[in-house]
């Protein structure tokens, strides 16, 4: 059947145009896009546009004329009980409604600059459901003419419509002006200039024109399941879907679909309640900015996914423990614990959490737990250890009254399982980056929709999935098979940085087994070629950090705009000295820590595990040396030093793809990026 977007109708819509929509719906065959107008502004559209084969297009108005109205015509007599004889129907003013509508569709074009010819007459059709063909003939050769097509009833019969469609398509037109249709037609697929630095031409929208759009397979996964009105849901048999899930490679657009999704619920629902979730501070701030320029929406709750867990908890622990807090307490519990000797503090740590974000909420249940993606494996008397471990830590934390992040989201999940705390209530969740959040995330998610009936929308790439997820979805509880839409065309790099990060990646994982999404070939030779990325040897980490406040400066000295600048560090400890070298001295580098307090108008600065879903023109990653030289560790086994490469490849693969424009990188592994390049250094 032919792609008609979205599915079914949204808003109240016609007998006529029901019957029009599923005519086109019936279409067999991959030929032929349609596209629903949506009924969100003021602007008078046609109900319908269809492209066909990628180079004929045509925009179809639908009129509600009865065929008993046309034979009055047709026999000389006027409707006067249905119109009143002030405004009778006869051949001068048959359609007209319809063809007005079409000629002011086309002149909107034309003042956009491409000329009247962006629709020509061929492609503007009247659609007639009621009445056939041969009436509608003899009424326009009354009327002498028309400026548009007649479509008669018999004429979209079955599979009519489309044979009428493919004889009609005589006039090709080139994709620019096809883009500049579906930008009219589709407003709510326009993506805002100051979404992305990357100022990439979009097909036909015109040498002044700022906005992108979605491409076909995004607006798809926008317009996919939408959350239908009675008159959609009486278009359609299939049942309304509650879940997608969109994924793809690094900067194929999938927060951008996920917000356009949640702006056009916003629109097609106003009054209902919508909430957007992901795990990285930096990248609610902007969600919530992104989302802010699609629409004003007071009924949509932007916000990390760990500030809503604390705001929902009746009793709030009095402080989040924090990172080296945790390493001094787990270390010191460790000391007491003779039977866990010999497994790594980082190990321990990360064990603790695991058991947190698993919900395992027993001995007996760690005991028979598989521990998918942990590495190194424990014998029975180790995970008694490791359990005893554990409780001693859980027991310091009650007697400090903290808590840590994991233990926050499993506090939670136990409130709302004894009811002690009742979820909110929201019509649709959103949830970006979905791969990092944990097992008792995903089940308070699940609660949070299961309570209400919402709808949920996850966006996530497997291959940035470092922290968190280690299980398959369905393991999740979550079923996405025939829910998801991958995007496989990567928009935010160059050619240059995605061949970088991309050939990085498959030297280091030349055999992973587990699910990535990474770029085919033909998708990044449609990316502009671009400068290849800068590999700078380092002596120090000073070293670094001086070579990169200087040539910020120097960068900034030649007009780019500290915005556009990200500097991503590997070393979560160092992004404090970072801050204050940039903002110190003479040389001042107006900075601020995209974590924290992130400023318009300032170069952020993040963590590795901080980057995701951010993006900047030009990036600076510093700190490789040190995150690939823990690999090396001796206390390491084989399993762990395997997961260890893996987690630490996609980290520096997803650190890479952040940058659109230009990648600047520090490294001395001559092995890994090959020779360094000339650096100049200015003031040094």
């Amino acid at each position: 059947m032919a792609e008609i977007l979205p599915p079914s109708p949204v808003g109240k819509v016609s007998p006529e145009v029901l019957k029009v929509f599923r005519r086109l719906k019936a279409i067999p065959g991959d030929d032929f896009r349609c596209r629903f107008a949506l009924p969100f502004d003021n602007t008078r559209r046609p109900e319908f546009f269809v492209i066909y084969r990628d180079c004929f297009a045509f925009v179809i108005a639908v009129s509600t004329i009865t065929a008993w109205m046309a034979e009055d015509i047709v026999q000389g007599s006027f409707t006067r009980l249905l119109l009143g004889a002030e405004n009778p129907l006869t051949p001068e003013t048959f359609g007209v409604d319809e063809e007005e509508t079409l000629v002011s569709f086309a002149d909107i074009l034309a003042a956009e600059g491409d000329g009247r010819a962006a629709v020509p007459p061929s492609c503007r059709v009247i659609a007639f459901p009621n009445v056939p063909q041969a009436l509608l003939d003899r009424i326009r050769q009354a009327r002498g003419g028309a400026d548009c097509v007649y479509l008669g009833s018999d004429r979209m019969q079955g599979e009519g419509l489309g044979i009428a469609l493919a004889e009609m398509a005589r006039t090709p037109l080139g994709p620019d002006t096809i883009e500049s249709i579906r930008r009219e037609f589709s407003p709510e697929i326009v993506i805002p200039g100051s979404f992305t630095p990357a100022r990439r031409k979009v097909r036909a929208t015109g040498a002044a024109l700022t906005e992108y759009l979605l491409d076909y397979k995004q607006e798809a996964a926008v317009k996919s399941d939408l959350a239908l009105t009675e008159e959609g849901q009486q278009a359609t048999a299939a049942p309304e879907a509650a879940l997608r899930l969109i994924t793809g490679v690094a900067g194929s657009g999938k927060s951008l679909v996920l917000l356009h999704r949640a702006a056009l619920h916003a629109r097609v629902h106003p009054d209902r309640c919508r909430l957007i979730l992901t795990h990285n501070i930096p990248l609610i701030h902007e969600l919530a900015r992104r989302h802010s320029l699609l629409i004003e929406d007071a009924n949509t709750t932007c916000i990390h996914f760990m500030k809503w867990c604390h705001g929902l908890l009746p009793r709030r622990p009095d402080r989040i423990l924090k990172r080296y807090e945790q390493e001094d307490l787990v270390r010191a519990l460790a000391a007491a614990n003779h039977s866990v000797r010999g497994l790594p503090l980082h190990f321990l740590i990360e064990e603790i959490e695991w058991i947190k974000d698993y919900g395992v909420g027993s001995l007996d249940r760690y005991l028979r737990a598989r521990r998918a993606g942990r590495g190194r494996p424990l014998a029975e008397h180790q995970r008694r250890a490791v359990w005893r471990l554990f409780s001693d830590y859980e027991a310091a934390l009650a007697k400090r009254d903290a808590n840590d992040w994991p233990g926050l989201a499993l506090r939670l999940l136990q409130a709302v399982e004894t009811e002690t705390v009742t979820l909110p209530r929201y019509d649709a969740v959103f949830v970006d980056e979905a791969q990092f959040f944990a097992p008792v995330w995903l089940r308070i998610v699940r609660r949070l929709v299961a309570a209400a009936g919402a709808e949920l929308v996850l966006a996530a790439d497997p291959t940035q999935g470092f922290l968190k997820r280690r299980e398959s979805w369905s393991a999740s509880g979550l079923e996405v098979r025939g829910r998801t839409t991958r995007l496989e065309r990567a928009y935010r790099n160059t050619r240059a940085i995605l061949d970088f990060a991309t050939a990085f990646y498959s030297a280091r994982l030349p055999d992973d087994d587990e699910e990535v999404n990474l770029p085919t070939g033909e998708a990044v030779m449609e990316l502009p070629p671009g400068s290849a990325p800068v590999v700078l040897a380092s002596s120090s980490r000073q070293d670094e950090i001086l070579r990169t406040a200087n040539e910020i400066r120097r960068l900034i000295a030649e007009g780019a705009a500290p915005g556009d600048i990200l500097v991503i560090h590997c070393e979560s400890a160092h992004i404090e000295p970072l801050l204050e070298r940039f903002n110190a001295g003479s040389g001042t580098v107006p900075a601020s820590h995209a974590q924290r307090e992130p400023r318009l108008g300032t170069v952020r600065v993040c963590s590795i595990n901080a980057c995701t879903g951010i993006e900047a023109p030009v990036v600076f990653v510093l700190g490789i040396d040190a995150l690939l030289e823990c690999e090396a560790a001796p206390v390491l086994d084989a399993d762990e030093r395997l997961d260890l490469v893996r987690d630490n490849t996609r980290r520096l693969y997803v650190a890479f793809t952040r940058a659109v424009a230009r990648l600047v990188l520090f490294s001395n592994r001559a092995d890994l990026f090959g020779t360094s390049a000339p650096y100049p250094v200015p003031g040094d």
